[in-house]
């Protein structure tokens, strides 16, 4: 049990708990009273001048509200990150998604052959295939579309 339990320690999964890449900001809380809020040093009272500095000064166990957030950190990576999976959160999700996947499906299976056949068709009756020959005499091969006309 022991083991099982010191392999759980090591175990690390990247989450909104913890950073999201290296170097990037922790996640701060929201303010509950004083307990949790983004560190301010201003807001600590001056350390008296008798005092011995051991270590580096920064952070560390002597800092409440840095240890705070530390381990609040902690405890929400290993909290249940996701949250309302159900059947219906999931399709509005990715309702967008699929739209813009059935567009582009539109886009290159129907609408560039039939751009490219008529590409082709123009090359040789000098006009779309969608739109009427030219009988006022001017030359090129017309809009491409009536509404542009």
């Amino acid at each position: 049990m022991a083991m099982i339990r010191s392999a759980a320690r090591f175990k690390h999964y990247w989450s909104a708990g913890d950073k999201q890449y290296i170097g990037c900001w922790e996640a701060v809380p929201k303010k509950m009273g004083t307990a949790l809020g983004p560190v301010s040093y201003a807001a600590r009272t001056p350390v008296p001048k008798d005092w011995i500095l051991r270590g580096t000064g920064v952070h560390g166990p002597e800092n409440g509200e840095v240890m705070k957030l530390v381990l609040w950190n902690r405890l929400k990576q290993r909290r249940p990150q996701r949250t309302g999976c159900d059947l219906a959160e999931l399709q509005e999700f990715y309702r967008m998604e699929v739209a813009i996947v059935w567009w582009m499906f539109g886009l290159c299976f129907m609408m560039a052959p039939l751009n490219w056949w008529g590409k082709k068709y123009r090359m040789v009756h000098d006009h779309y295939p969608w739109a009427p020959k030219r009988h006022d005499g001017t030359k090129g091969v017309g809009p491409y579309c009536w509404f542009l006309e």
